[in-house]
């Protein structure tokens, strides 16, 4: 769900342009860039990761929490 509004499916996700911005055991994320323009990073939790997916939502909800100009919004998850 992004913004509340539009949900992008995986399908979509693999068609965009995606460089790998890091990866860690449980994950990757990737910029991705849809065919409108729009940028996103988007953390593709591996199956090792799934055991985890509550501290990750807990990740992701403290990481919308911040706000600094050199970081992004949390648009969605």
């Amino acid at each position: 769900m992004v913004d509340g509004e539009t949900e992008l499916e995986l399908e979509t996700l693999l068609k965009a342009s995606a460089y790998i911005l890091g990866s860690s055991g449980a994950s990757i994320v990737y910029k991705a860039v849809l065919e409108d323009g729009t940028a996103f990073a988007v953390r593709r939790i591996g199956e090792s990761g799934v055991d985890k997916l509550k501290d990750f939502e807990q990740q992701i909800k403290g990481i919308n929490k911040l706000r600094h100009p050199n970081l992004v919004r949390v648009r969605g998850f």
